[in-house]
């Protein structure tokens, strides 16, 4: 089966601060806001953009602030994910409308013709390392049943490969295969393929690790 062409832009870790407040010797307001005008000026093709977490640095309300003052620049829909550093609660409050699971987890799907993006939500609340419960899994796994015979594209803040869960995550893919893994939280540039499945990961936009 053919799969289905969709231009998006993928961009990770912001890490927003309080306005005119440097994180490592550099602005991250400055940095997102260069990335978006990038983006206007040339993905004139692109359908949306997706955010895979760490958008507001230590999860403050200020850092989501900042960012819905940028997201009104964008005259695309920016799909928003959780990372380690965000708070789904301070989030929510910022962003209302945000999807979720009903689960209290903020993941969701988005159609785009005969695309569908997923996006996972693999916060593990007081720790860095990424997490899926067997609720995140279930919805999962009834998310992707749903979507068979799709062009569908999964994101995650965490690398795939490196989460608590990961077995029946693994399982999960084998059952009900996607075209590609994004994913942030590394803030260096890979791909590569895992299990059969091709995966790639993006700079951060504000610091380099």
């Amino acid at each position: 089966m053919a799969q289905a062409v969709l231009r998006f832009v993928h961009v990770t870790d912001p890490h927003l601060m309080p306005p005119g407040t440097p994180l490592y010797g550099s602005h991250p307001a400055e940095r997102l806001a260069a990335a978006f005008a990038h983006i206007a000026a040339h993905a004139e093709e692109a359908r949306c953009v997706v955010l895979t977490g760490d958008l507001a640095h230590g999860g403050r309300s200020e850092g989501y602030a900042v960012l819905a003052d940028l997201l009104r620049e964008l005259s695309i829909p920016c799909h928003l994910l959780v990372g380690n550093h965000d708070n789904r609660e301070t989030l929510r409050r910022q962003f209302p409308d945000l999807p979720g699971d009903g689960n209290d987890h903020l993941q969701y799907a988005v159609d785009y013709g005969e695309a569908s993006l997923v996006m996972l939500d693999t916060l593990k609340d007081d720790d860095h390392q990424g997490a899926l419960c067997e609720a995140r899994l279930d919805w999962l796994e009834t998310t992707l049943a749903a979507r068979t015979g799709r062009t569908v594209l999964l994101f995650l803040h965490h690398p795939p490969f490196r989460l608590e869960g990961g077995e029946r995550f693994a399982e999960i893919l084998a059952r009900h295969p996607v075209a590609h893994m994004f994913y942030g939280h590394i803030h260096r540039p890979m791909h590569g393929s895992w299990r059969g499945i091709g995966f790639s990961c993006q700079r951060g936009t504000n610091h380099q690790i």
